[in-house]
C-alpha cells in the first residue's frame, strides 16, 4: 500500500469514528457511550481506537487537533511575510474556506453543550487552545525580538486566541459560506482590538531597571 492510500485510509478510519462518536454522543449522552460502542459503530476495534485517540473526550476534537497541526511552525515562518497577526488571518481564511465542510453546525454544538457538562471534555478544549496560545506567543516573541520573560508576546497572544473562542457556533440555518463570512467579520474586528492593544504596548515608555 502506497504512503498516500495509506494516509488516505487512516483519515477515513479516523473520520469513521469521529463521525460516530458525535452521533452516539447525541443519541445516547456522554455517560452511556463507551469507547467499544464507538468502536463497534465505526467498525474498528477498541484497540484501534486508541491507536487513533488516548480517550473517550479526544474523539470528539479530532477536527480541531487536524486544523491546528503544524499551527506553531506555520506562525513562526510567516510564508505571506506579514506580522504574525497578519498570518494568523491568513491562516483563518484559509482553514474556514478549507474546512466549512468538516465541521458540521450539530456537532459543533454538541461538542459546546458537552464542554459545560463534562469537565474532560472542557479540559481537552482548553488543552488545545492553550497549546495554540503557546506556538502563537513564541511566534510574536520571535517577531517582536522579545526578551525571554517579556509579558507582551503572551498578552498578544493570549487576547488572540480569547477572539477564536468567541466566535458564534453556526446556525443550522447558515450555509458554509454564510458562516464563514460571519465568523471572519467577527475575527477582524476583534483583530483591530488586538492590534490596536499590540501598537500601545510597543510605544509605552521602557521602565530603566
Amino acid at each position: 500500500m502506497s504512503q498516500g492510500l495509506r494516509e488516505r485510509k487512516k483519515q477515513q478510519t479516523r473520520r469513521a469514528m469521529y463521525d460516530a462518536a458525535v452521533r452516539l454522543f447525541g443519541e445516547r449522552g456522554w455517560h452511556a457511550t463507551t469507547v467499544a460502542d464507538i468502536a463497534a459503530a465505526a467498525g474498528v476495534s477498541p484497540r484501534t481506537f486508541f491507536a487513533y485517540f488516548p480517550a473517550k473526550e479526544d474523539v470528539l476534537y479530532a477536527p480541531y487537533e487536524e486544523l491546528f497541526e503544524g499551527f506553531e511552525e506555520l506562525m513562526l515562518a510567516r510564508p505571506h511575510g506579514g506580522t504574525v497577526l497578519d498570518e494568523l488571518r491568513a491562516w483563518l481564511d484559509e482553514v474556514y474556506v478549507a474546512a466549512s465542510d468538516r465541521f458540521d453546525p450539530a456537532a459543533e454544538r454538541l461538542l459546546d453543550e458537552l464542554s459545560a457538562e463534562v469537565d474532560a471534555v472542557a479540559a481537552r478544549g482548553l488543552q488545545i487552545m492553550d497549546r495554540a496560545e503557546r506556538g502563537l506567543a513564541a511566534a510574536m516573541a520571535d517577531e517582536l525580538g522579545s526578551e525571554p520573560g517579556d509579558p507582551v508576546p503572551r498578552l498578544v497572544a493570549a487576547a488572540a486566541i480569547a477572539a477564536l473562542r468567541t466566535l458564534p457556533l453556526p446556525r443550522p440555518e447558515q450555509s458554509p459560506e454564510q458562516r464563514t463570512a460571519e465568523a471572519l467579520a467577527g475575527l477582524d474586528t476583534a483583530f483591530t482590538f488586538v492590534a490596536g492593544g499590540l501598537a500601545a504596548l510597543r510605544d509605552r515608555p521602557r521602565v530603566s531597571r
